[in-house]
């Protein structure tokens, strides 16, 4: 999500200021590998195949062993550990955006890549 925001700043013409590391015109060429290689590692993750798919992403009761006993954990616990990494992940940035960093980009009047970047 950050070599998104990134390489969007850049072609809004970021960094704007001289700054004593730059990539210089190499930045957006290296966002965008960055962004290939990170789509491609997520495909390999979630690639689902024999008994790859047990070892590499196992269910999350197959770690926590307890969780069978609780109803409600043992329901979130059928989910692979990538998975659920994702949706805490996912859940817990649009706690942040909504709750605390959505409203004060909005009552900053600030360029949103300039205001993001803090």
């Amino acid at each position: 999500m950050n070599n998104i925001a990134s390489l969007n700043a850049r072609f809004k013409g970021w960094p704007r200021e001289k700054s004593p590391f730059s990539l210089g015109r190499w930045g957006i060429i290296v966002n965008v590998l960055a962004l290939i290689y990170g789509g491609l590692m997520i495909i390999n993750f979630l690639w689902f195949g024999g008994l790859r798919s047990v070892y590499t992403n196992p269910a999350l009761n197959l770690v926590f062993t307890s969780w069978a006993n609780i109803p409600v954990l043992s329901t979130i616990g059928n989910i692979p550990i990538f998975e659920f990494s994702l949706i805490v992940l996912f859940g817990v940035g649009a706690i942040y955006w909504f709750g605390f960093k959505r409203r004060q980009v909005i009552t900053s009047g600030e360029r949103s890549a300039e205001a993001l970047a803090d």
